[in-house]
């Protein structure tokens, strides 16, 4: 997360006229580096949402994957009954922005107030899913 906020801070300096930036954080759950350099994931984590445009600032999206044959938990408003490594996933998650809520809804995902950019023990689809929702965006013209 440290290199993807160095390069993500230069990019939004160069274009602050961007869409927000979007973070995609693929992770099997296995944490081997926290802390880095004295800052722990959750702080990583949130100097990236520090990072933005002139659009706002940058998302920060999270799909735990795994093999599990265990319930898929998609996009989800509160971190009750998740196993772990889902309550801390979820607190880094981003709120959804109304642009991804739309896209889950024309994706037939039915999001709650407060959904968060978070999949928990996805398997393929869904995080192919995931990325659709979380990287479409709108074009503007003019």
């Amino acid at each position: 997360m440290a290199t993807a906020g160095a390069h993500l801070y230069e990019w939004s300096k160069a274009f602050p006229q961007s869409p927000a930036p979007i973070i995609c954080h693929l992770t099997d759950g296995l944490v081997t580096d926290s802390p880095y350099q004295g800052v722990d994931l959750a702080g990583w984590a949130a100097r990236l949402a520090t990072i933005s445009t002139q659009d706002g600032p940058a998302l920060v999206l999270n799909a735990f994957l795994s093999a599990s044959t265990a319930p898929v938990t998609s996009f989800p408003s509160e971190a009750a009954h998740l196993p772990e490594p889902g309550p801390q996933l979820f607190s880094i998650s981003s709120p959804l922005p109304e642009p991804m809520i739309r896209n889950a809804h024309s994706a037939g995902i039915d999001i709650a107030p407060g959904a968060r950019g978070f999949v928990f023990n996805a398997d393929l689809a869904t995080l192919v899913k995931f990325l659709e929702i979380g990287t479409r965006v709108e074009v503007r013209h003019g």
